[in-house]
Protein backbone atom coordinates (compact mmCIF):
# COMPACT_ATOMS: atom_id res chain seq x y z
CA UNK A 1 0.00 0.00 0.00
CA UNK A 2 2.84 2.38 0.92
CA UNK A 3 4.59 1.63 -2.36
CA UNK A 4 1.38 2.35 -4.22
CA UNK A 5 0.96 5.72 -2.45
CA UNK A 6 4.58 6.60 -3.17
CA UNK A 7 4.18 5.72 -6.84
CA UNK A 8 1.06 7.87 -7.09
CA UNK A 9 2.81 10.81 -5.42
CA UNK A 10 5.82 10.40 -7.66
CA UNK A 11 3.65 10.19 -10.76
CA UNK A 12 1.73 13.30 -9.70
CA UNK A 13 4.98 15.15 -9.04
CA UNK A 14 6.37 14.25 -12.46
CA UNK A 15 3.20 15.31 -14.26
CA UNK A 16 3.01 18.61 -12.39
CA UNK A 17 6.69 19.35 -12.92
CA UNK A 18 6.45 18.58 -16.64
CA UNK A 19 3.42 20.81 -17.21
CA UNK A 20 4.82 23.60 -15.04
CA UNK A 21 8.01 23.67 -17.12
CA UNK A 22 5.98 23.64 -20.34
CA UNK A 23 3.77 26.52 -19.15
CA UNK A 24 6.77 28.61 -18.15
CA UNK A 25 8.41 27.88 -21.50
CA UNK A 26 5.33 28.77 -23.55
CA UNK A 27 4.30 31.87 -21.60
CA UNK A 28 7.82 33.28 -21.23
CA UNK A 29 7.22 35.17 -24.48
CA UNK A 30 4.34 36.99 -22.82
CA UNK A 31 5.96 37.23 -19.38
CA UNK A 32 9.75 37.39 -19.85
CA UNK A 33 10.32 36.97 -16.10
CA UNK A 34 9.18 33.33 -16.45
CA UNK A 35 12.51 32.48 -18.08
CA UNK A 36 14.21 32.43 -14.67
CA UNK A 37 11.97 29.86 -12.93
CA UNK A 38 11.97 27.91 -16.20
CA UNK A 39 15.78 27.60 -16.15
CA UNK A 40 15.74 26.48 -12.50
CA UNK A 41 12.96 23.90 -12.93
CA UNK A 42 14.30 22.60 -16.23
CA UNK A 43 17.68 21.98 -14.60
CA UNK A 44 15.98 20.10 -11.75
CA UNK A 45 13.92 18.07 -14.22
CA UNK A 46 16.99 17.26 -16.35
CA UNK A 47 19.01 15.81 -13.47
CA UNK A 48 15.92 14.13 -12.03
CA UNK A 49 15.37 12.31 -15.32
CA UNK A 50 19.04 11.38 -15.81
CA UNK A 51 19.46 10.03 -12.28
CA UNK A 52 16.20 8.07 -11.96
CA UNK A 53 15.63 6.90 -15.54
CA UNK A 54 19.12 6.47 -16.96
CA UNK A 55 18.74 2.65 -16.97
CA UNK A 56 15.46 2.87 -18.88
CA UNK A 57 16.62 5.57 -21.27
CA UNK A 58 17.89 3.34 -24.09
CA UNK A 59 15.24 0.69 -23.47
CA UNK A 60 12.34 3.05 -24.23
CA UNK A 61 14.18 5.51 -26.46
CA UNK A 62 13.29 3.65 -29.66
CA UNK A 63 9.58 3.88 -28.84
CA UNK A 64 9.84 7.62 -28.18
CA UNK A 65 11.88 8.27 -31.33
CA UNK A 66 9.34 6.38 -33.40
CA UNK A 67 6.48 8.41 -31.89
CA UNK A 68 8.14 11.74 -32.74
CA UNK A 69 9.91 10.59 -35.92
CA UNK A 70 8.41 13.23 -38.26
CA UNK A 71 9.21 16.06 -35.83
CA UNK A 72 12.76 14.76 -35.34
CA UNK A 73 13.32 14.55 -39.12
CA UNK A 74 12.15 18.16 -39.54
CA UNK A 75 14.36 19.19 -36.61
CA UNK A 76 17.39 17.53 -38.23
CA UNK A 77 16.68 19.20 -41.60
CA UNK A 78 16.40 22.55 -39.83
CA UNK A 79 19.82 22.07 -38.19
CA UNK A 80 21.47 20.96 -41.44
CA UNK A 81 20.14 23.99 -43.31
CA UNK A 82 21.39 26.25 -40.53
CA UNK A 83 24.87 24.70 -40.56
CA UNK A 84 25.16 24.84 -44.36
CA UNK A 85 23.93 28.42 -44.58
CA UNK A 86 26.45 31.14 -45.43
CA UNK A 87 24.96 33.43 -42.79
CA UNK A 88 24.34 32.38 -39.21
CA UNK A 89 21.57 34.36 -37.54
CA UNK A 90 21.18 34.45 -33.78
CA UNK A 91 17.39 34.22 -34.01
CA UNK A 92 17.66 30.94 -35.96
CA UNK A 93 20.10 29.53 -33.41
CA UNK A 94 17.68 30.46 -30.61
CA UNK A 95 14.92 28.58 -32.43
CA UNK A 96 17.16 25.49 -32.61
CA UNK A 97 17.73 25.74 -28.87
CA UNK A 98 13.98 26.05 -28.31
CA UNK A 99 13.33 23.00 -30.49
CA UNK A 100 15.96 21.07 -28.55
CA UNK A 101 14.35 21.90 -25.22
CA UNK A 102 10.88 20.97 -26.44
CA UNK A 103 12.07 17.67 -27.91
CA UNK A 104 13.91 16.74 -24.73
CA UNK A 105 10.87 17.52 -22.60
CA UNK A 106 8.47 15.41 -24.64
CA UNK A 107 10.89 12.56 -25.33
CA UNK A 108 11.80 12.30 -21.65
CA UNK A 109 8.20 12.51 -20.48
CA UNK A 110 7.20 9.81 -22.96
CA UNK A 111 10.01 7.59 -21.66
CA UNK A 112 8.82 8.19 -18.08
CA UNK A 113 5.25 7.21 -18.90
CA UNK A 114 6.35 4.24 -20.99
CA UNK A 115 8.55 2.90 -18.19
CA UNK A 116 5.64 2.69 -15.75
CA UNK A 117 3.08 -0.06 -15.55
CA UNK A 118 0.18 2.33 -15.30
CA UNK A 119 -3.50 2.47 -16.03
CA UNK A 120 -3.57 4.84 -19.00
CA UNK A 121 -7.17 5.88 -18.45
CA UNK A 122 -6.56 7.01 -14.87
CA UNK A 123 -3.23 8.60 -15.86
CA UNK A 124 -4.90 10.64 -18.60
CA UNK A 125 -7.46 11.81 -16.06
CA UNK A 126 -4.64 12.91 -13.75
CA UNK A 127 -2.87 14.66 -16.64
CA UNK A 128 -6.08 16.48 -17.60
CA UNK A 129 -6.74 17.52 -14.00
CA UNK A 130 -3.34 19.07 -13.33
CA UNK A 131 -3.05 20.56 -16.81
CA UNK A 132 -6.31 22.47 -16.30
CA UNK A 133 -5.31 23.53 -12.77
CA UNK A 134 -2.06 25.01 -14.04
CA UNK A 135 -3.81 26.83 -16.89
CA UNK A 136 -6.14 28.40 -14.31
CA UNK A 137 -3.24 29.30 -12.03
CA UNK A 138 -1.26 31.02 -14.77
CA UNK A 139 -4.34 32.78 -16.14
CA UNK A 140 -5.31 34.11 -12.70
CA UNK A 141 -1.73 35.06 -11.81
CA UNK A 142 -1.19 37.01 -15.04
CA UNK A 143 -4.64 38.66 -14.84
CA UNK A 144 -4.12 39.90 -11.27
CA UNK A 145 -0.66 41.29 -11.94
CA UNK A 146 -1.76 42.83 -15.22
CA UNK A 147 -4.69 44.65 -13.57
CA UNK A 148 -2.41 45.80 -10.74
CA UNK A 149 -0.03 47.15 -13.38
CA UNK A 150 -2.83 48.75 -15.40
CA UNK A 151 -4.29 50.59 -12.41
CA UNK A 152 -0.82 51.48 -11.10
CA UNK A 153 -1.40 49.61 -7.83
CA UNK A 154 2.01 47.96 -7.83
CA UNK A 155 4.49 49.55 -10.21
CA UNK A 156 6.88 46.61 -9.80
CA UNK A 157 4.34 44.45 -11.64
CA UNK A 158 5.86 45.87 -14.85
CA UNK A 159 8.91 43.72 -14.17
CA UNK A 160 6.76 40.61 -14.59
CA UNK A 161 4.42 41.87 -17.29
CA UNK A 162 6.61 43.65 -19.82
CA UNK A 163 4.54 42.04 -22.58
CA UNK A 164 1.53 44.04 -21.40
CA UNK A 165 3.17 47.13 -19.96
CA UNK A 166 4.98 47.77 -23.24
CA UNK A 167 1.65 48.53 -24.86
CA UNK A 168 1.62 52.20 -25.70
CA UNK A 169 -0.45 54.47 -23.50
CA UNK A 170 -0.91 56.87 -26.39
CA UNK A 171 -2.29 56.47 -29.86
CA UNK A 172 0.52 54.58 -31.54
CA UNK A 173 1.40 51.03 -30.58
CA UNK A 174 4.81 49.36 -30.76
CA UNK A 175 5.31 46.30 -32.91
CA UNK A 176 8.02 44.76 -30.68
CA UNK A 177 5.67 43.02 -28.21
CA UNK A 178 2.89 40.77 -29.45
CA UNK A 179 0.26 41.55 -26.83
CA UNK A 180 -2.19 39.26 -28.65
CA UNK A 181 0.05 36.40 -27.58
CA UNK A 182 0.48 37.96 -24.14
CA UNK A 183 -3.29 37.69 -23.64
CA UNK A 184 -3.49 34.00 -24.53
CA UNK A 185 -2.88 32.60 -21.00
CA UNK A 186 -5.85 34.63 -19.77
CA UNK A 187 -8.03 33.53 -22.70
CA UNK A 188 -7.08 29.89 -22.09
CA UNK A 189 -8.04 30.35 -18.43
CA UNK A 190 -11.45 31.67 -19.47
CA UNK A 191 -12.05 28.67 -21.76
CA UNK A 192 -10.92 26.20 -19.06
CA UNK A 193 -13.38 27.69 -16.54
CA UNK A 194 -16.23 27.34 -19.05
CA UNK A 195 -15.21 23.72 -19.62
CA UNK A 196 -15.14 22.97 -15.87
CA UNK A 197 -18.57 24.53 -15.43
CA UNK A 198 -20.05 22.01 -17.88
CA UNK A 199 -19.65 19.50 -15.03
CA UNK A 200 -21.45 19.59 -11.67
CA UNK A 201 -19.56 21.66 -9.09
CA UNK A 202 -20.24 22.53 -5.48
CA UNK A 203 -21.42 26.07 -4.70
CA UNK A 204 -18.01 27.25 -3.47
CA UNK A 205 -16.32 26.18 -6.70
CA UNK A 206 -19.14 27.75 -8.73
CA UNK A 207 -18.59 31.04 -6.89
CA UNK A 208 -14.82 30.82 -7.40
CA UNK A 209 -15.15 30.02 -11.11
CA UNK A 210 -17.58 32.92 -11.66
CA UNK A 211 -15.14 35.29 -9.96
CA UNK A 212 -12.38 33.96 -12.23
CA UNK A 213 -14.57 34.53 -15.29
CA UNK A 214 -15.08 38.15 -14.24
CA UNK A 215 -11.36 38.54 -13.56
CA UNK A 216 -10.38 37.06 -16.94
CA UNK A 217 -12.99 39.12 -18.81
CA UNK A 218 -11.82 42.39 -17.24
CA UNK A 219 -8.17 41.64 -17.98
CA UNK A 220 -8.93 40.67 -21.58
CA UNK A 221 -11.02 43.79 -22.27
CA UNK A 222 -8.28 46.04 -20.87
CA UNK A 223 -5.48 44.16 -22.62
CA UNK A 224 -5.88 46.16 -25.82
CA UNK A 225 -5.90 43.07 -28.05
CA UNK A 226 -8.69 43.41 -30.58
CA UNK A 227 -8.44 39.79 -31.70
CA UNK A 228 -8.76 38.51 -28.16
CA UNK A 229 -11.59 40.96 -27.48
CA UNK A 230 -13.43 39.63 -30.54
CA UNK A 231 -12.98 36.02 -29.34
CA UNK A 232 -14.19 37.00 -25.86
CA UNK A 233 -17.25 38.64 -27.39
CA UNK A 234 -18.04 35.44 -29.33
CA UNK A 235 -17.65 33.31 -26.19
CA UNK A 236 -19.85 35.64 -24.14
CA UNK A 237 -22.50 35.80 -26.85
CA UNK A 238 -22.38 31.99 -27.12
CA UNK A 239 -23.09 31.70 -23.38
CA UNK A 240 -26.15 33.94 -23.81
CA UNK A 241 -27.41 31.76 -26.69
CA UNK A 242 -26.83 28.61 -24.60
CA UNK A 243 -28.93 30.12 -21.79
CA UNK A 244 -31.81 30.86 -24.17
CA UNK A 245 -31.62 27.39 -25.72
CA UNK A 246 -31.72 25.71 -22.29
CA UNK A 247 -34.59 27.80 -20.94
CA UNK A 248 -36.72 27.25 -24.04
CA UNK A 249 -35.82 23.66 -24.94
CA UNK A 250 -34.51 22.23 -21.62
CA UNK A 251 -31.60 20.39 -23.22
CA UNK A 252 -30.02 18.44 -20.34
CA UNK A 253 -26.46 18.61 -21.64
CA UNK A 254 -26.55 22.41 -21.29
CA UNK A 255 -27.97 22.40 -17.75
CA UNK A 256 -24.72 22.61 -15.75
CA UNK A 257 -23.15 25.33 -17.86
CA UNK A 258 -26.36 27.37 -17.88
CA UNK A 259 -27.10 27.23 -14.17
CA UNK A 260 -23.49 27.70 -13.10
CA UNK A 261 -22.70 30.74 -15.27
CA UNK A 262 -25.80 32.79 -14.43
CA UNK A 263 -24.01 34.94 -11.86
CA UNK A 264 -21.21 35.72 -14.30
CA UNK A 265 -23.60 36.73 -17.09
CA UNK A 266 -25.81 38.88 -14.88
CA UNK A 267 -22.85 40.65 -13.23
CA UNK A 268 -21.12 41.21 -16.56
CA UNK A 269 -24.24 42.69 -18.13
CA UNK A 270 -24.78 44.88 -15.05
CA UNK A 271 -21.18 46.11 -15.05
CA UNK A 272 -21.34 46.72 -18.79
CA UNK A 273 -24.50 48.81 -18.35
CA UNK A 274 -22.87 50.82 -15.54
CA UNK A 275 -19.73 51.49 -17.64
CA UNK A 276 -21.75 52.54 -20.71
CA UNK A 277 -23.94 54.82 -18.58
CA UNK A 278 -20.88 56.30 -16.89
CA UNK A 279 -19.22 57.29 -20.16
CA UNK A 280 -22.32 58.23 -22.17
CA UNK A 281 -24.60 59.91 -19.61
CA UNK A 282 -22.43 61.49 -16.91
CA UNK A 283 -20.71 64.88 -17.06
CA UNK A 284 -17.01 65.56 -17.23
CA UNK A 285 -17.05 66.84 -13.65
CA UNK A 286 -18.62 63.62 -12.35
CA UNK A 287 -16.20 61.44 -14.32
CA UNK A 288 -13.22 63.43 -13.19
CA UNK A 289 -14.25 63.46 -9.53
CA UNK A 290 -14.95 59.72 -9.64
CA UNK A 291 -11.46 58.99 -10.96
CA UNK A 292 -9.92 61.38 -8.43
CA UNK A 293 -11.56 59.36 -5.66
CA UNK A 294 -10.73 55.93 -7.10
CA UNK A 295 -7.22 56.76 -8.30
CA UNK A 296 -6.01 59.88 -6.45
CA UNK A 297 -2.36 59.54 -7.51
CA UNK A 298 -2.49 58.34 -11.13
CA UNK A 299 -5.98 59.20 -12.37
CA UNK A 300 -4.74 61.01 -15.51
CA UNK A 301 -2.45 58.16 -16.54
CA UNK A 302 -5.20 55.59 -15.98
CA UNK A 303 -7.70 57.73 -17.92
CA UNK A 304 -5.26 57.77 -20.86
CA UNK A 305 -4.83 54.00 -20.64
CA UNK A 306 -8.59 53.40 -20.67
CA UNK A 307 -9.03 55.84 -23.54
CA UNK A 308 -6.33 54.06 -25.53
CA UNK A 309 -7.90 50.61 -25.03
CA UNK A 310 -11.42 51.73 -25.87
CA UNK A 311 -10.22 53.67 -28.91
CA UNK A 312 -8.63 50.52 -30.31
CA UNK A 313 -12.03 48.81 -30.24
CA UNK A 314 -13.91 51.91 -31.41
CA UNK A 315 -11.82 52.09 -34.59
CA UNK A 316 -13.52 48.89 -35.76
CA UNK A 317 -16.76 50.84 -36.15
CA UNK A 318 -15.59 54.35 -36.97
CA UNK A 319 -12.37 54.94 -38.90
CA UNK A 320 -12.98 58.67 -39.30
CA UNK A 321 -12.81 59.70 -35.63
CA UNK A 322 -9.27 60.46 -34.51
CA UNK A 323 -7.89 59.94 -31.02
CA UNK A 324 -8.37 63.51 -29.64
CA UNK A 325 -11.99 63.58 -30.91
CA UNK A 326 -12.71 60.19 -29.33
CA UNK A 327 -11.17 61.29 -26.05
CA UNK A 328 -13.32 64.43 -26.03
CA UNK A 329 -16.47 62.36 -26.61
CA UNK A 330 -15.55 59.69 -24.09
CA UNK A 331 -14.85 62.04 -21.20
CA UNK A 332 -17.39 64.76 -22.17
CA UNK A 333 -14.54 67.26 -22.19
CA UNK A 334 -15.36 70.96 -22.36
CA UNK A 335 -12.62 73.54 -22.06
CA UNK A 336 -12.45 75.33 -18.71
CA UNK A 337 -9.23 77.31 -18.09
CA UNK A 338 -9.54 76.74 -14.34
CA UNK A 339 -9.11 72.97 -14.70
CA UNK A 340 -6.16 71.54 -16.70
CA UNK A 341 -7.97 68.19 -16.87
CA UNK A 342 -10.33 69.67 -19.45
CA UNK A 343 -7.42 70.24 -21.81
CA UNK A 344 -5.90 67.50 -23.97
CA UNK A 345 -3.86 66.15 -21.06
CA UNK A 346 -1.59 64.09 -23.31
CA UNK A 347 1.71 65.55 -22.10
CA UNK A 348 3.76 64.47 -19.10
CA UNK A 349 2.28 66.62 -16.35
CA UNK A 350 1.02 66.71 -12.80
CA UNK A 351 -1.86 68.64 -11.29
CA UNK A 352 -0.50 71.30 -8.93
CA UNK A 353 -2.96 72.26 -6.20
CA UNK A 354 -2.98 74.47 -4.25
CA UNK A 355 -0.91 76.94 -6.26
CA UNK A 356 2.13 78.43 -4.54
CA UNK A 357 4.67 81.08 -5.39
CA UNK A 358 4.88 84.75 -6.25
CA UNK A 359 1.79 86.62 -7.44
CA UNK A 360 -0.42 83.64 -6.65
CA UNK A 361 -3.02 86.11 -5.35
CA UNK A 362 -3.81 87.27 -8.90
CA UNK A 363 -4.98 83.78 -9.85
CA UNK A 364 -8.68 83.07 -9.14
CA UNK A 365 -9.35 80.86 -6.12
CA UNK A 366 -9.78 77.13 -6.75
CA UNK A 367 -7.69 77.13 -9.93
CA UNK A 368 -5.43 74.10 -10.48
CA UNK A 369 -1.97 74.24 -12.05
CA UNK A 370 -0.65 72.29 -15.04
CA UNK A 371 2.92 71.33 -14.02
CA UNK A 372 4.71 70.10 -17.14
CA UNK A 373 7.59 67.68 -17.06
CA UNK A 374 10.95 69.01 -18.32
CA UNK A 375 10.90 66.42 -21.13
CA UNK A 376 7.93 68.09 -22.88
CA UNK A 377 8.74 69.46 -26.32
CA UNK A 378 7.19 72.44 -28.13
CA UNK A 379 4.05 71.87 -30.18
CA UNK A 380 3.76 73.32 -33.70
CA UNK A 381 0.32 74.31 -35.05
CA UNK A 382 0.71 74.32 -38.85
CA UNK A 383 -2.65 75.96 -39.57
CA UNK A 384 -1.68 79.15 -37.72
CA UNK A 385 2.13 78.81 -37.91
CA UNK A 386 2.55 78.91 -34.12
CA UNK A 387 4.79 77.15 -31.60
CA UNK A 388 4.03 76.41 -27.95
CA UNK A 389 7.20 76.90 -25.97
CA UNK A 390 7.69 76.16 -22.28
CA UNK A 391 10.38 77.53 -19.97
CA UNK A 392 11.48 75.30 -17.04
CA UNK A 393 10.67 76.56 -13.56
CA UNK A 394 13.54 78.13 -11.65
CA UNK A 395 14.10 76.90 -8.13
Amino acid sequence: MNNFIRSINRETFEINLFFLICMLFIFRTAIPFFIFPFIVLFTIYFFYFIVLYRKLLFKNLQYSLHMYSIIIILYAIFIVIFLLSDKKYLSVFIEIVNWSLILFLFLSFTIILKSKNINWQSTLMIIEKYFLIQILFFGAFISIFYLMNFFEIIISAKIFLSGFSSISEGVNEPSIIDYNFASLPILFGFIVVCYLLTKPQNRYKVLLYNVLLLLFSTALVLSGSRRVFFILFILFFSLIIIHFIYYFFKIIILKNLTLQTKKYLYLTLLLGLIVVSFFSCSSFKFKNETFNILFPKNNILIKNKITNRLYRYYRYFDQNTNYPEFKTKLWSIYFDPRYPDTWSGTRNFKIAYPLLGENVEIVPKGVKGYLLDASCKPTYYSNIDLYNYYTPLKK
